[in-house]
């Protein structure tokens, strides 16, 4: 009778462990943010004469950002990495606060003039960093905006630091 007892509460004892740790791990799952992942947008753009497509691939984790900036080669077809920020971010609700820590250029080919993909990234402490954020226009420190609908995430970024969302500061990226 003592072995069935005690049977009965070694059972109950795992029953309720297994519930327990089934509980946390569900718990975990709803912790990650859904603008967590790799989402894409794709365009043209003017290069020189010829338009090129163009992919921004953007990868957000809880407190990072990676973006990187893509031109498709009109001769293979093959998209090429072009440009690339990396940065550090909190989040308030929809709210991000970007801070870019790296940003880098593709070197380019001397007879094709197209990016070679190889992204040379330079840190705040070097002239480039500065150099190519006034290049592309953007701020060291600043705001987006986010929204997600189904597979679809819109970023309104003031990119500019002006403190107001440009038509072109609004782009739709695709879950990957």
């Amino acid at each position: 009778m003592k072995t069935l007892k005690l049977l009965n509460q070694t059972s109950l004892f795992l029953i309720s462990l297994c519930l327990f740790a089934l509980i946390i791990s569900c718990e975990k799952d709803e912790d990650v943010p859904d603008y967590v992942g790799s989402w894409e947008a794709t365009g043209t753009i003017l290069w020189d004469t010829l338009e090129l497509g163009y992919k921004e691939v953007i990868t957000f984790t809880t407190s990072t950002y990676n973006i990187t900036g893509q031109l498709k080669n009109p001769s293979t077809n093959e998209w090429i990495d072009y440009m690339g920020f990396k940065g550090s971010m909190t989040v308030n609700e929809n709210e991000m606060n970007i801070t870019i820590t790296d940003v880098g250029m593709s070197t380019f080919d001397a007879f094709t003039r197209m990016p070679t993909g190889e992204i040379l990234y330079y840190k705040d402490s070097q002239d480039e960093f500065s150099d190519l954020l006034e290049l592309f226009g953007i701020v060291k420190t600043f705001k987006m905006e986010y929204s997600i609908s189904e597979n679809n995430l819109t970023l309104k970024a003031d990119y500019n630091g002006d403190g107001k969302y440009d038509v072109t500061e609004t782009i739709i990226y695709t879950k990957q």
